[in-house]
């Protein structure tokens, strides 16, 4: 019961770190518009997703944690990256160049967030995945510091309790896990 308080905090955090611009036009815009649909149907997929990498993690058997998400992770992007590369390809290739042109930074950027899908991987092998995803969710507490820092941003009042809710949920995790 714990466990699901915890998710319940901070999920609702990350309600609050999530504004909702005017529009163009300057009206207000509904939780019912096209982009809240898409975030939310992005979010469901994703959810899907996590419990995915766990099972296959598994259903594995690797002997370690490590091994069996190196692998789930190595099949995963490499579907990803095939079918990111042809749909690119079709649609408009140069932006393909344009990566193949810019290859030193594209390789940094891939192997920083192939090493961090690497770590919530192999949580998801040793913890359950509603566990795993509530700590993650401080990559968000660390964006905020980065945009605040780097790009001298600006923190409301509620994203500061959106904030603090995350990490009280992320806190609560830790605090019960075994």
């Amino acid at each position: 019961m714990l466990a699901i308080s915890a998710i319940v905090v901070a999920t609702l955090g990350v309600v609050l770190l999530s504004p909702r611009p005017p529009a163009l036009d300057g009206k207000k815009r509904s939780w019912a518009d096209p982009a809240a649909f898409y975030g939310l149907a992005s979010g469901s997929a994703f959810a899907i997703s996590v419990v995915g990498y766990r099972g296959a993690n598994l259903a594995l058997h690797a002997g370690s944690p490590f091994l069996a998400a190196a692998e789930t992770l190595f099949w995963s992007q490499l579907l990803q990256a095939v079918l990111l590369t042809a749909w690119l390809l079709v649609r408009n290739p140069s932006i393909v160049l344009g990566v193949l042109r810019q290859w030193r930074i594209s390789a940094f950027a891939g192997v920083a967030g192939a090493s961090a899908s690497l770590a919530n991987v192999t949580a998801l092998a040793l913890a359950p995945a509603s566990q795993v995803r509530t700590l993650i969710l401080i990559e968000v507490v660390f964006s905020y510091v980065v945009s605040r820092r780097v790009f001298h941003e600006s923190m409301n009042r509620r994203e500061l309790a959106g904030i603090l809710l995350v990490m009280a949920g992320v806190v609560l995790i830790v605090s019960i896990a075994h």
